[in-house]
């Protein structure tokens, strides 16, 4: 079933899996996170409480689409993000909200807002199989 919805894990299963040994978990936790934006067609992380991310989905609302919200409350998901995209390209400034599309990296607010103004949002959206209308 491509694109289930998949909700992280919780804090009780992360310490169930920290007494079994941390190595498993920071492997389990690569793969989900990584499992999170190719099961979705269109993720977006974001800080809690992000003022651009409460624009974003009000822009994302308006062409038809209720993306998946993934909260970043640790400094974990921002190593896994870097190891997942290319680490080296990372400059240190991470801008969020950050997209995924289709399960790659798209970009962040001011990405997603100027394929909005050029024409090319609604057209993105419906390759990666977020959009059907």
């Amino acid at each position: 079933m491509p694109y289930a919805t998949w909700p992280p894990p919780s804090s009780a299963a992360i310490d169930a899996a920290s007494n079994s040994g941390s190595s498993s978990l920071e492997m389990k936790e690569k793969s989900n996170l990584e499992k999170l934006i190719s099961e979705n067609a269109v993720i977006v992380f974001a800080s809690k409480g992000c003022c651009m991310l409460h624009a974003l989905r009000c822009l994302l609302l308006r062409v038809g689409l209720n993306p998946t919200v993934y909260h970043i409350d640790d400094d974990e998901v921002v190593e896994d993000l870097e190891r997942i995209i290319g680490g080296d390209n990372y400059d240190g400034l991470w801008k969020f909200p950050v997209v995924f599309v289709g399960g790659k990296l798209f970009g962040g607010f001011e990405k997603v807002m100027m394929a909005h103004i050029s024409g090319d949002l609604v057209k993105i959206l419906k390759e990666a199989r977020a959009l059907w209308l």
